[in-house]
């Protein structure tokens, strides 16, 4: 009778190690993945060069097999869209419980192509290639996507629709003695001298720059001029009430519908200072640019920096660079 009690203790004991692992030589195995975001088309992901994982949706991911608490795994691209570039975050590590961290993101590849015109000068009209200019000075876009061109050789705006063809807007090209491209007009009867710089307004009016002030271009191609009061003007923008505002010595200047220039920011003289309106200074402003709520962001050249100035005229520093800087874009 005792040996059957011994037995059968000694028999649950056994099975009591079984069950709760004692004796066993399983280890525990774990899930790798993470988050896949940004593709357009499919991925292939490798674990330590095998396992291969293909992918054609961003979101969470895991790999099929798992891998072994204490050992290492390497997550790489084995193939990628043609068109995109993806990169890896937290790619490698030891496995010492479920991985979830991996982070593939995928960008489009910047393509550069000839949108419009060739290597050779000119002033040809034509779709794409087919057209020519002769040194572009400025450029904007209307909410159509149209592209408008200061052809500062041809002394012409020219535009450029979003599937390419290219007319000339506004401009005879001709610079005549008496006028020297500063008449008014519609379309080509208008002439400009040396256009340089331009901006688009929510109206779709142009404003350009050139030698004689400022010139506005309406939507029906009229060229009249805003003011001739300034010119040797830096940059240029439209706020969303028509407002041009230009940079100009070391001032931003302020020229309502009407053409009345005022001062709307600096001293007039070269300085580096904060402020509201013309209690800041600027040191050679170039570019400028308005956003939605109506900031102007200045590129102060000589100060190396970029300035804000609100819609109220206060005037901020945002951002300071090693070297000069020259265009807003």
């Amino acid at each position: 009778m005792k040996e059957a009690v011994r037995f059968l203790f000694a028999l649950i004991t056994i099975s009591g190690l079984f069950a709760c692992g004692g004796g066993g030589t399983d280890q525990a195995t774990y899930t790798i993945g993470g988050n896949l975001a940004g593709l357009v088309g499919q991925i292939t992901l490798l674990n330590n060069g095998g396992n291969a994982l293909t992918l054609s949706s961003n979101g969470d991911f895991t790999f099929d097999t798992t891998a072994a608490s204490g050992t290492t795994y390497t997550i790489t691209i084995a193939s990628q869209p043609p068109e995109q570039l993806c990169g890896i975050t937290n790619s490698s590590g030891t496995v010492t419980g479920k991985v979830s961290s991996v982070v593939i993101y995928c960008s489009t590849r910047y393509v550069i192509s000839t949108f419009a015109g060739s290597t050779f000068p000119g002033q040809m009209d034509g779709v794409g290639a087919s057209a020519t200019f002769n040194s572009i000075r400025g450029l904007g876009i209307d909410g159509s996507g149209n592209i408008y061109v200061s052809d500062n050789g041809n002394n012409k705006i020219r535009k450029i629709t979003s599937d390419g063809l290219v007319t000339t807007l506004a401009g005879s090209g001709a610079i005549t003695n008496g006028t020297m491209g500063s008449q008014d007009g519609v379309g080509l009867a208008a002439s400009f001298y040396n256009p340089n710089k331009l901006a688009v307004g929510k109206s779709g009016s142009v404003y350009v720059t050139d030698n004689y002030g400022i010139r506005k271009i309406a939507p029906n191609a009229e060229v009249t001029t805003l003011t001739t009061a300034i010119n040797y003007i830096g940059g240029i923008a439209v706020d969303a009430n028509e407002n041009v505002f230009v940079t100009h010595d070391n001032d931003i200047l302020e020229i309502n519908p009407s053409g009345v220039v005022t001062t709307f920011a600096g001293a007039g003289l070269a300085g580096n200072k904060d402020g509201i309106g013309t209690a800041a200074s600027f040191y050679s402003p170039g570019d400028l640019a308005i956003d939605e709520s109506g900031n102007i962001y200045v590129d102060d050249t000589y100060n190396n920096s970029m300035r804000m100035i609100t819609y109220a005229g206060v005037v901020t520093t945002v951002g300071a660079f090693t070297c000069r800087s020259f265009d807003l874009i």
